[in-house]
């Protein structure tokens, strides 16, 4: 999650992700969040959704 608010952050300083907004955004994030990329790998291969959250939540309610 820190590299999601970090990430959003350092486009206060640098917009965009295009050609040569890229170099700088990939340099603020090794500056200010030295394992971003560990991160944001972690971050990428969470599921993002449960089939089953639904059923899960419902049994909880009852």
């Amino acid at each position: 999650m820190e590299y999601r608010v970090v990430h959003e952050m350092t486009h206060l300083h640098e917009h965009g992700h295009g050609h040569g907004h890229g170099e700088r955004l990939i340099m603020l994030l090794d500056v200010y969040l030295p394992t971003w990329r560990t991160r944001r790998d972690a971050l990428n291969t969470t599921p993002l959704r449960d089939e089953n959250w639904q059923n899960q939540l419902d049994s909880r309610l009852a």
